[in-house]
């Protein structure tokens, strides 16, 4: 899972000179993020730029392009992905999705979704 550093937010150092550019995944400053690294403000001011509320995040690869995408459905954020990329309709199934943070109603939020290799 690949989430962009907010933009709102204090730049983070992680004790070097890059600063950092991803809240998940892996960053610029040579760690590997995941969202229990940050504190509150920092996932606050994420949120606050991406109100997503309702909506799942999926992560979209398309001929070695990757962009976020949101959508209540797999399909609408293929159509989303779509139009981003300039994908035409005819060529929409070559776009491979991922879900990365899923909403859930009961807490209001989104979680985290890790893909695990074991069940193959």
């Amino acid at each position: 899972m690949f989430i962009p550093y907010p933009a709102s937010a204090a730049a983070s150092h992680n004790g070097c000179h890059e600063a950092c550019d991803m809240l998940v995944g892996p960053c610029a400053c040579g760690a590997t993020h995941a969202l229990t690294d940050w504190n509150p403000g920092v996932i606050a001011a994420y949120e606050m730029e991406h109100a997503h509320v309702g909506l799942h995040g999926y992560i979209a690869y398309y001929e070695r392009k990757t962009i976020v995408v949101w959508g209540k459905s797999v399909l609408a954020a293929r159509s989303d992905a779509a139009r981003q990329l300039g994908v035409k309709t005819k060529n929409e199934y070559k776009i491979t999705l991922y879900l990365s943070l899923k909403w859930n109603e009961e807490t209001s939020s989104h979680q985290q979704v890790s893909h695990s290799t074991t069940s193959f």
